[in-house]
């Protein structure tokens, strides 16, 4: 039995209304590991993020491209997207690049991006460059910590 539905509160299909904070202050958690979905979200929660009306989920790279696009037409914009290295079909940072195409094409000035992080097991520098290079801002090893994650939603103003 899976923890999570594929699209826990997609912005796809749902009724938009006028709230600003409902349109800006999103983030997007892709991951294909449902445990690390579920241990995110608690420390999300525990950050003071409502996880019910702020946070969509993902669990393929695929499936971010087409939630981040879905939602640029939609005008709700996500300001954190936390994505995983490795997932199968299409990884992060293929997505990630994909994503930077997107907002390039339809230019989007950078700081009215998404910030993205990469989440990997991987720590090595190597990961950082290969995150640096299609658009990701930081990279960090799993698990994410609490502090960690307070010290990144303060530095984008999202607590």
């Amino acid at each position: 039995m899976a923890l999570l539905p594929m699209r826990m509160n997609s912005v796809i299909g749902l009724n938009k209304d006028e709230n600003t904070a409902f349109k800006t202050n999103r983030i997007l958690v892709v991951d294909d590991e449902e445990f690390c979905i579920a241990s995110l979200r608690v420390i999300l929660a525990k950050a003071g993020i409502d996880t019910e009306e702020q946070v969509d989920y993902c669990i393929t790279g695929t499936e971010a491209v087409e939630q981040v696009e879905e939602a640029f037409r939609s005008k709700i914009s996500y300001k954190l997207i936390f994505m995983d290295f490795n997932m199968p079909v299409m990884d992060g940072i293929e997505a990630t690049l994909l994503i930077q195409t997107f907002f390039n094409d339809h230019q989007v000035p950078e700081n009215e991006r998404p910030v993205i992080i990469g989440l990997t097991g991987h720590v090595q520098e190597k990961f950082k460059t290969k995150g640096a290079a299609v658009g990701m801002q930081e990279v960090l090893g799993k698990p994410l910590y609490f502090s960690r994650l307070l010290e990144i939603l303060n530095h984008y103003n999202m607590v």
